[in-house]
């Protein structure tokens, strides 16, 4: 994503920087015919700012981290079953080697770690037939157990700023409305702004995990 470094401190500077750059936006579902519910964000204007997160280092700059909300209701109508069952592919390290390891959640999701520029990446998926079934596409750092459910959620959820490091493959724009469509993609790589991740050495982790039915 972008460097938050490079963005003004000031909310109201920061918000018309995003304005200017389409950055601020809401989206609306595109052909949402053959798809459940719109994705909408709260960035859709200057009131975004009402969302400013104290306790989120992922802009680099205290009191600007941004927050999306995803609507995920849908339409009412049943979800297919085969939304929820195992999806096998191609392994895509074999026509990408910039991919570390991958994990498909359902025929919709994708999970690919990697250590290199995840912006490049995402050039290089929106302009070929990579992952060309997949809506949405999570990218984060090797460091992150791409099979551990909890190191993934946690990996995703802290490493990505909304405002920031979410790309879509198709942009509009008219008068003041913005729309994006197409596949979406993810940066939740580690950034350089962040903190180092604070972890526990091997005895203290395996004294926790020995009495954890105690505490």
């Amino acid at each position: 994503g972008a460097d938050a470094r490079k963005y003004p401190p000031e909310p109201s500077k920061r918000v018309a920087k995003n304005m200017e750059e389409g950055r601020g936006f809401r989206l609306m579902g595109g052909d949402n015919k053959n798809r459940g519910g719109d994705f909408e964000f709260a960035s859709s204007n200057p009131l975004w700012k009402a969302t400013l997160d104290t306790l989120d280092f992922t802009s680099g700059k205290i009191n600007v981290g941004s927050k999306v909300g995803f609507n995920a209701i849908g339409d009412g109508k049943v979800i297919s079953k085969d939304n929820f069952g195992k999806v096998s592919i191609p392994d895509p390290r074999n026509k990408y080697n910039k991919i570390i390891d991958f994990r498909v959640v359902n025929k919709n999701i994708i999970i690919i770690s990697s250590n290199h520029n995840p912006e490049e990446m995402t050039k290089d998926i929106f302009t070929s037939n990579l992952l060309e079934n997949f809506r949405i596409i999570f990218i984060v750092s090797s460091d992150i157990k791409i099979n551990d459910n909890i190191d993934i959620i946690w990996g995703i959820f802290t490493r990505f700023d909304p405002t920031l490091d979410i790309y879509f493959q198709n942009f509009n724009r008219s008068n003041s409305s913005i729309t994006f469509g197409g596949r979406m993609i993810i940066d939740a790589t580690l950034k350089e702004w962040y903190p180092k991740v604070l972890e526990m050495s091997d005895d203290i982790s395996t004294k926790v995990n020995e009495n954890w039915k105690n505490y």
